[in-house]
């Protein structure tokens, strides 16, 4: 029974879910380099002086961050109202 439901679905959504899995990766990726790229901007950099790295490691730090953020300002809001039962049509109309 269960395998039945599971290929039903994950035929409908596997494409979604592919893609979710990916992103979800970036995401972890991005998340786990943070602290080397911190490390290396004040080893390397700042220690040394050497400005020009200084920014271009800023620029890695802060695109990786801007990764992170964009997916948790896109998917946790949308699923904490599930979850609360915000997007019912009762709440949106109240809204409203």
């Amino acid at each position: 029974m269960l395998h039945h439901l599971l290929e039903t679905y994950l035929r409908l959504f596997g494409q979604w879910l592919v893609g979710l899995l990916a992103l979800q990766f970036l995401v972890t990726i991005a998340g786990l380099s943070l602290p080397r790229l911190n490390a290396d901007i004040i080893d390397i950099g700042v220690v040394a002086g050497d400005t020009d790295y200084i920014l271009r490691a800023g620029s890695r730090r802060g695109l990786a961050g801007a990764v992170v953020a964009g997916h948790a300002g896109a998917v946790l809001p949308p699923s904490g109202n599930r979850a609360a039962g915000l997007d019912d049509e009762r709440y949106v109309s109240l809204v409203r």
